[in-house]
């Protein structure tokens, strides 16, 4: 601290990395901290601040807590340092005189329970509104060291910050700051989006009861196999590749055309294995098996669950897929003649944001005869 230089208004000047391309790339230097109206000329690369102490220990030391930040955020971690915690009551009912609102007001406040508090990240900064959605994840730490017991980890309740800059959080179960005062200065990290996710392990939570339906397990791990088909149909039930197969299956080309229109499709946008192996799945469930009984016999559910973690590459193989299809459907239509019902394919999920990463990684591969449907204001730009 005591190395940080004065600019020329006598105080002291911030750090700050360079963005722009060039030589200088990534270096370190001093300006003025004031805002940009008032900044002065002060300029000085850290190097020419203290030469002998960088000679002697090469790795840099940074002591204040902006120029950390802003370090990190040049190493594209998205840090928000020396934010403010709240913790609010979650619904307070405001006495007023006008009749027509009392009923409402008190039926919300047993609906919310006043027990509860809720917590506030009033954040230091704030990005464009694209940057934020609902059900981000934030891990927040009382120190920049982001030490276990002095950090929680929570959800994002609604899809931005509000006009006071401040993002509601929903601390996940195991982690809940209770011994956490309010209006305590805190440092968070923006790790990524977990909308899909924490959307479906909701969804189990409700539907699912590990202790009284311990089901999940087995349905796992259920392989398919021939005589649980046979049970099924004894008590009428018709699975869909069944009552489906005479409408859905007419018209598909032959299962030769459609791998090797599938392996070009592996090759043209470079799927790994495990993507490749997902497209070869589909390829043999959209193909015609009418010459090959065996095959037949075998295609019993024309239905393909892909799953993976964060990252894995699962929109965009699904963007992917939605190109093979239309090659498929428009090969099938050119060696079979114009269907009376044109081919569609519906995109469906349980959040916007997952139909929006298929459809942005279509517009990225050049695709563009889609509509979407949803609220405009949930609907990605």
């Amino acid at each position: 601290e005591n190395c940080v230089p004065l600019c020329n208004h006598k105080h002291p000047a911030k750090l700050v990395m360079v963005k722009k391309e060039g030589q200088n790339k990534g270096r370190l230097f001093y300006t003025c901290d004031a805002p940009k109206t008032d900044q002065c000329t002060f300029f000085k690369w850290i190097e020419e601040v203290n030469p002998g102490q960088l000679k002697s220990r090469p790795s840099l030391v940074l002591h204040d807590t902006k120029s950390i930040g802003a370090y990190l955020r040049c190493q594209k971690i998205s840090i928000y340092e020396e934010c403010q915690l709240l913790v609010r009551r979650a619904f307070d009912v405001q006495r007023k005189h006008c009749s027509k609102l009392k009923k409402l007001m008190i039926a919300n406040a047993k609906f919310d329970g006043d027990s509860k508090s809720k917590l506030y990240l009033k954040l230091s900064r704030k990005e464009y509104s694209s940057v934020y959605s609902k059900d981000d994840l934030w891990v927040v730490s009382k120190t920049l060291y982001f030490e276990s017991l002095d950090t929680f980890i929570a959800s994002s309740a609604f899809f931005g910050p509000s006009s006071s800059n401040e993002v509601e959080l929903l601390p996940l179960k195991g982690y809940y700051p209770s011994n956490w005062c309010s209006n305590m200065i805190v440092h968070a990290l923006l790790v990524c989006n977990a909308s899909t996710e924490l959307t479906t392990l909701r969804n189990m939570l409700e539907y699912f009861n590990p202790a009284t339906l311990p089901l999940m397990k087995y349905l796992l791990e259920m392989p398919f196999r021939a005589e649980h088909a046979n049970r099924v149909n004894k008590i009428k039930f018709i699975p869909p590749a069944l009552n489906t197969k005479s409408t859905i299956m007419c018209g598909l080309l032959s299962l030769e055309v459609t791998l090797r229109l599938a392996r070009n499709m592996i090759q043209t946008f470079q799927l790994n294995t495990d993507q490749a192996s997902a497209l070869i799945q589909i390829a043999q469930m959209m193909a015609s098996h009418e010459n090959d009984v065996q095959m037949e016999k075998q295609q019993a559910f024309p239905i393909t669950i892909i799953h993976g973690v964060f990252g894995a590459g699962k929109s965009y193989l699904l963007s992917v897929v939605v190109l093979f299809l239309v090659q498929l459907f428009e090969s099938s239509e050119a060696a079979e003649g114009s269907r009376p019902t044109p081919w569609k394919l519906l995109i469906a999920s349980s959040t916007n944001v997952a139909v929006d990463r298929v459809l942005l990684g279509l517009l990225d591969l050049g695709f563009e005869a889609f509509i979407r449907v949803g609220s405009v204001r949930k609907i990605a730009k």
